[in-house]
């Protein structure tokens, strides 16, 4: 049997330095799939995940990780690998929510 993990193509440390840390504007990786399996969707997610960090960076200007980096727990599936929480600190704390 031969199992083939598309994911961890992405976090290959001959191919990326430091594959461990985030980098969005890190180059070509495989998270949409290649060639005739590349997902049809890549072109709309692509821009949605722009618009959504925007957003979220510029409503929670302040927002950073509430403990050390290396307090963050990951696991790792065959097909993914993620964090079991993300605390942050936003910046609001005695702040009403801002009206929508």
């Amino acid at each position: 049997m031969v199992l083939i993990a598309v994911a961890a193509a992405n976090r290959d440390p001959d191919r990326f330095p430091d594959p461990g840390t985030i980098m969005p504007g890190r180059g070509p990786h495989l998270a949409f799939g290649h060639g005739k399996h590349y997902c049809s969707g890549a072109p709309l997610a692509r821009p949605q995940g722009t618009v959504a960090l925007r957003a979220l960076f510029d409503r929670l200007p302040d927002i950073r990780l509430a403990v050390a980096e290396s307090e963050l727990r990951r696991h790792g599936l065959l097909v993914e690998h993620s964090y079991d929480a993300v605390p942050v600190f936003t910046g609001m704390c005695g702040h009403a929510p801002a009206s929508r």
